[in-house]
């Protein structure tokens, strides 16, 4: 999977998540907040759309120059049936750099300023997250053949933000039309190396992937994942602890014209 010179590769990403949150453990700080007029358990409503086109240029020495144009966000949230406004935005920012033979991405300038090495690295790794990095066998496939595929996620939380890695068994069910088309499954571990909450959670799902073979690019990612968590937050008082669980739909579709 890769960019090919003179084509553009456009994206669109929808996202909705559904959150139900909880707060156990002592009652008589429960029925305190429960009186001072917070609802539990807190359902959060969230959906997302966010666009982004990736422009190549002609190769030269084994690097293709990139365009990435980053579109507009709209981004909609409701807490316990209550919209809570979030600014979307409509600006489109370019973004200049190159594609390289091992296929990696590097990042220049942002609308012809130059960047400092760590806003490039927090730009690389957000279109990274954006792309599905999936990294196939090295051997030739046939039906019903599988492949793993870790894929860490960092999923928003009160009081800060969960590592979680997601494990996905690709199984090749179909080829048609120059597609190959894939059915996943996953399933869920926390990363805490990174992150000082104590946190457990548990969960997994299904989802669907097309591969494009006539442009080495995936054209359509369907990930649906349910979870449960309990995680204890260091502003909270010791043995508090917030419960809840969690379902999370992302839709991911990418066509390819030449330039």
């Amino acid at each position: 999977m890769g960019y090919l010179p003179s084509n553009t590769y456009s994206s669109t990403m929808n996202m909705d998540m559904n959150m139900e949150m909880d707060i156990t453990g002592d009652t008589a700080i429960v029925n305190k907040m429960k009186k001072s007029g917070q609802k539990l358990p807190m359902i959060m409503q969230m959906q997302s759309t966010m666009g982004f086109d990736i422009k190549t240029g002609v190769q030269k020495d084994s690097k293709i120059p990139v365009i990435i144009r980053m579109g507009g966000t709209s981004v909609k949230m409701k807490m316990n049936g209550v919209e809570s406004p979030i600014p979307s935005t409509n600006t489109k920012t370019d973004i200049y750099g190159y594609y390289s033979a091992d296929g990696k991405m590097s990042i220049d300038s942002v609308g012809g300023k130059k960047m400092d090495d760590a806003l490039k690295q927090q730009m690389v790794k957000m279109i990274d997250q954006m792309q599905a990095n999936i990294k196939f066998p090295d051997k030739p496939m046939k039906i019903g053949d599988t492949f793993p595929q870790d894929i860490p996620m960092d999923l928003p939380m009160a009081g800060g933000s969960a590592k979680v890695l997601v494990k996905g068994i690709y199984k090749l069910i179909a080829i048609e039309n120059n597609k190959a088309y894939f059915d996943v499954t996953f399933t869920m571990t926390m990363d805490m190396t990174e992150n000082k909450m104590n946190v457990d959670m548990t969960g997994g799902g299904d989802g669907k992937f097309i591969y494009d073979m006539t442009n080495n690019f995936v054209s359509m990612v369907r990930e649906n994942l349910n979870m449960i968590y309990s995680l204890a937050l260091p502003q909270m008082p010791p043995k508090m602890k917030m419960t809840g669980k969690a379902n999370m739909l992302m839709d991911q579709k990418t066509t390819v014209t030449a330039n």
